[in-house]
């Protein structure tokens, strides 16, 4: 099994060791099934994502209630990846809780983009410090 590692940078990095993974590595990771559960890329770093508890889940619910009433469930994804364009495209592949897109989910033959995304919200009960 391969470990995690970044590539070196600089002499002054403070973990030389390891490498920053990108998008197209990441995603390959994914479909050869090499990641158990769930992650999300983050600045070239994959994290494994917490399990959803009770109070995690009932505030992305709230929160997607509380959208339907400002858009149409069809604009409301829950917990689904976004592709980020320009700059930080190539060493991030989040997975926001919940996010809203300019146009109903039917339009998108892809995952959306940075672009085709109004509101990318991330719930934070335990985890505040670091999202």
């Amino acid at each position: 099994m391969q470990t995690l590692e970044r590539e070196q940078t600089s002499t002054t990095t403070p973990f030389p060791h390891l490498k920053r993974w990108t998008a197209t590595e990441f995603e390959a990771m994914r479909q050869q099934n090499l990641l158990q559960g769930k992650h999300e890329l983050i600045e070239g770093m994959v994290y494994k994502k917490m399990g959803s508890g009770t109070k995690h889940s009932r505030l992305i619910c709230a929160l997607f209630y509380a959208l339907l009433k400002m858009y149409t469930g069809q604009r409301i994804w829950v917990q689904l990846p976004i592709r980020i364009l320009g700059e930080g495209a190539k060493y991030n592949a989040p997975e926001p809780d919940v996010m809203v897109t300019k146009e109903d989910f039917g339009t998108y033959t892809e995952t959306p983009t940075s672009q085709d995304v109004l509101l990318a919200a991330e719930i934070s009960d335990s985890s505040l410090p670091f999202d």
